[in-house]
């Protein structure tokens, strides 16, 4: 089973624990709060990484750095720990994200451009996104000098590339078959 496989699975795990708390919402919070500081901090996902360090204590750090860490998320923190799984922290807190945005039915997207979009591009682009989903759309721009015409966007698990290199990639395999 791949990484996003189990990480997908450890999420839903989560949030059918939430569901069954008394407050969902606060659980929903604390996690996506947890999964920020684990973004902002790369030191929080090498400690989860490092195999020299114990799982209980990676857990334990992790229930202790906050004092206000509720009871669903230290039983969860202390759960996936003794199934050798906090590296996949990260991970299953940005598909529990996911997880949530698709029951509030919203979709992220992330696009990509080599300058910046203006906002009647991006309007179409999310309005694209939006009836191609059927859900709301979140979408975050971001520029990539990289790109050469156009855009890529990644739609939820989706990447959709409309730059003029890949058009040129693909009208250079076809001349070479």
């Amino acid at each position: 089973m791949g990484a996003r496989a189990i990480e997908r699975r450890w999420a839903r795990t989560l949030a059918l624990r939430a569901e069954s708390s008394p407050d969902p919402e606060a659980v929903f919070a604390e996690a996506a709060r947890l999964g920020e500081a684990v973004a902002r901090d790369g030191r929080i996902a090498a400690l989860l990484r490092d195999p020299r360090i114990r799982e209980e204590s990676k857990a334990k750090a992790l229930v202790d750095c906050d004092p206000a860490r509720g009871a669903e998320m230290r039983a969860f923190l202390l759960f996936l720990a003794s199934r050798g799984r906090t590296a996949f922290l990260p991970g299953i807190l940005a598909a529990l994200r996911d997880e949530t945005d698709r029951r509030r039915g919203i979709v992220r997207a992330t696009v990509w451009s080599a300058d910046p979009l203006d906002e009647e591009r991006l309007g179409r682009l999310r309005a694209w996104a939006e009836r191609r989903e059927g859900m709301k759309c979140e979408l975050e721009a971001r520029i990539d000098p990289g790109v050469i015409g156009g855009f890529r966007m990644r739609l939820g698990d989706e990447m959709v590339d409309c730059s003029l290199r890949r058009q040129l990639d693909l009208l250079r395999r076809r001349l070479g078959e």
